[in-house]
């Protein structure tokens, strides 16, 4: 199923789609977004070689932009395909995370999943967090109390 056909069964009440970064680019500046989908696979060039995949850039760019739109929602979506080893996904993932997505979801999904990763995330948001390495939403889990300060003060 193509995922603008999805969003459509699921009633998105609009749904604006890129097929390029630099298209992504031109729609930012003429539309308020209130989510981001990006493609894992998402281009931004191709050669006569290879296509260039720019997914987790594209988050990166998203998170340094000006203004409200830097702190919008960001799903990543990643192919799930058997020429990927484990190695090599773990590194997508981890691109994505420290690009700044909110969350990561593997397709091919279904509605069940995409709800089970996209809710939390539009009603219980996460801090978002501005350092000098990373621009996005806080990416602990959990707060843990501690009981006894390990650190020793100089």
């Amino acid at each position: 199923m193509k995922l603008s056909n999805f969003f459509e069964s699921q009633r998105a009440t609009e749904l604006i789609c890129a097929n390029s970064m630099y298209a992504a680019v031109d729609l930012m500046l003429e539309h308020d977004f209130s989510m981001f989908v990006v493609d894992g696979q998402l281009l931004y060039a191709q050669d006569r070689d290879r296509a260039r995949v720019a997914g987790p850039d594209f988050v990166r760019f998203i998170r340094m932009c000006e203004g409200a739109v830097s702190e919008v929602p960001v799903i990543f979506l990643r192919t799930e395909n058997g020429h990927q080893n484990l190695f090599e996904a773990n590194a997508e993932i981890e691109q994505a995370r420290d690009a700044g997505a909110n969350g990561i979801l593997p397709q091919p999904f279904d509605a069940d999943r995409f709800d089970a990763t996209v809710r939390p995330i539009l009603l219980a948001p996460r801090p978002f967090v501005r350092s000098q390495g990373y621009v996005g939403p806080c990416r602990r889990v959990k707060d843990i109390a501690v009981r006894l300060e390990r650190r020793k003060s100089p």
